[in-house]
């Protein structure tokens, strides 16, 4: 059922990524706009972290970070629930250091935290190691503050 997915949201990223690439940061926008709306449409984890990681390029090209910064963790969080829904603990790892290359560490934290849990529930000993992994190399520092 996964495979017939739309992928429509990849031109529209590409598009994002040429109009960056001519410094054309209206073009930029506009075409994030469509990338988000057919990223929507796929339902994808993949295609909403793709379309966050874009937005936060067109934030950079525009020094706007913090412009960007709203409508990234939107897509992240989309992302996120869309990954938890699949079970797939390599999209929750990959949405949790979008969040926290973002600054958003808490979010991140929980994400890893998630990962787990879907690892442990699906009694998967490789991934329960690749999110306790990436916790403690990644987000451990804040192991300790939340402990």
């Amino acid at each position: 059922m996964w495979a017939t997915r739309d992928t429509a949201w990849v031109a529209h990223v590409a598009v994002v990524d040429e109009a960056l690439a001519r410094a054309d940061i209206s073009a930029a926008v506009r075409a994030w706009h469509d990338a988000y709306g057919a990223a929507l449409a796929a339902g994808s984890w993949e295609a909403m972290l793709s379309v966050g990681d874009a937005v936060v390029r067109v934030g950079q090209a525009a020094e706007a970070r913090m412009g960007a910064r709203p409508n990234a963790r939107q897509a992240y969080l989309t992302a996120l629930l869309r990954a938890q829904r699949d079970g797939s603990v390599d999209g929750v790892l990959r949405i949790a250091e979008a969040f926290h290359a973002l600054g958003d560490r808490a979010v991140a934290l929980q994400c890893a935290r998630l990962a787990i849990r879907i690892a442990e529930a699906q009694v998967d000993a490789v991934e329960m190691e690749r999110a306790r992994t990436f916790t403690a190399t990644r987000l451990g520092s804040l192991m300790t503050t939340e402990n």
